[in-house]
């Protein structure tokens, strides 16, 4: 199982909203960390998404060193 997911919010199909849902449904990987990641960076999203059960939000483009910043925080807390 991973550590943590970076999931993006739009996704052909289903929205990341839905599979961050459909993974907290499951046992097995509800406990997994997911970070939000989307070009949508409109007032009020990063809220959104932390309501929603994310852990964090990224919006892109971003940086590198900020996105393994994010990273090594969640994975500590694990």
């Amino acid at each position: 199982r991973p550590d943590l997911i970076l999931l993006d919010i739009n996704l052909p199909g289903i929205d990341g909203y839905e599979v961050l849902e459909r993974l907290r449904a499951n046992p097995a990987v509800a406990h997994i960390a997911c970070i939000a990641m989307t070009a949508n960076a409109m007032s009020g999203e990063a809220q959104r998404a932390r309501d929603a059960g994310f852990a964090d939000y990224i919006s892109k483009p971003f940086e590198v060193e900020m996105l393994l910043a994010k990273v090594d925080t969640l994975l500590q807390r694990g």
